[in-house]
């Protein structure tokens, strides 16, 4: 029971981590809104593109046998490429002043957290002998699982929005 009203609270204090940057950064909550949702899904989906093409070792067999090493390293180039390409997208669109270096390290480390935070709701599975956590999207599980990773990366994210604004 007391696990249960922990996962309870902190998948639903980290969701909403989305909600509190679209409320406290401001005039220019616009262009942050997407990132602590953008980053996790790209890096998610470029670590299962790049580890299904060049993918040869194993990153934790025991936890998750599909991730691979190139995957997850992958997973961060696209995460920090796709950062980037966010901000030239809206310097493009609205002319503010971006700081690209800030993206970077939002895309590098909203990575790592994401792949960390797939990685935890991985081991979750394992213990309890699941494949997934639901099956409303066919083959790709629950939302859970669509979401695990954003759990972890969310707050970090919100974090370094805070920290190191890069929309000025």
């Amino acid at each position: 029971v007391g696990a249960g009203f922990f996962f309870a609270f902190l998948i639903s204090y980290c969701l909403s981590s989305v909600v509190r940057v679209a409320n406290e950064t401001g005039e220019l909550r616009t262009s942050y809104i997407f990132l602590p949702i953008l980053i996790p899904f790209v890096v998610d989906a470029g670590a299962m593109i790049v580890g299904k093409f060049l993918g040869k070792r194993k990153l934790t067999p025991h936890l998750s046998p599909k991730k691979t090493v190139e995957g997850a390293i992958g997973g961060l180039v696209v995460g920090v490429v796709i950062a980037i390409v966010y901000g030239i997208f809206f310097h493009f669109v609205t002319k503010v002043e971006v700081n690209y270096y800030f993206l970077a390290v939002y895309g590098l480390l909203g990575g790592v957290i994401t792949q960390v935070g797939d990685l935890f709701f991985s081991y979750l599975k394992r213990t309890r002998k699941l494949k997934d956590f639901g099956h409303i999207f066919l083959d790709h599980g629950g939302v859970l699982d669509r979401f695990d990773s954003v759990i972890f990366a969310a707050p970090v994210l919100e974090l370094l929005i805070l920290w190191l604004p890069a929309f000025k």
